[in-house]
């Protein structure tokens, strides 16, 4: 069980990527409002995911070093994302990195939209894993 892909996210986060190494080639990248502080990101949408991916300073000058500083110039291209650890605001925090190199052309498929990763549990553990959380919190400490 993952209990993080019971949160709903706007974006692509490290939990969709399922704790593997996924070849993406990008279909458009756009401008987005992100965060607590309304910072304007860029969005990387692929065509293998729904959801887009919004570029922290290290995955946007990773991608800017395989591609150049001209998104309209990404789209089409591909590049390998994962699953890593990454420091935020002092604490260690799941996130996505982008590879310094491109996936080799001999990897790489046919991009095909797909759904996101379907949640590892069924609706009666979902209900379970709430029932549970709930009496968590209402237990004495």
């Amino acid at each position: 069980m993952r209990p993080m892909q019971l949160f709903a996210s706007k974006y692509l986060r490290a939990v969709d990527l399922a704790g593997v190494n996924h070849d993406v080639s990008i279909s458009k990248v756009v401008e987005g409002v992100v965060g607590e502080d309304e910072e304007v990101k860029p969005i990387v949408f692929f065509h293998q995911f729904e959801k887009g991916f919004c570029l922290n300073v290290t995955n946007c000058k990773r991608i800017v070093a395989l591609y150049g500083d001209d998104a309209d110039q990404w789209v089409g291209k591909w590049v390998t994302i994962f699953p890593s650890e990454c420091d935020f605001r002092g604490d260690t925090v799941e996130c996505i990195r982008v590879k310094k190199d491109a996936p080799p052309a001999k990897q790489r498929t046919q991009p095909q939209q797909t759904s996101q990763p379907q949640p590892a549990m069924t609706p009666e553990m979902a209900a379970q894993f709430a029932a549970f959380m709930a009496a968590q919190t209402q237990k004495p400490t």
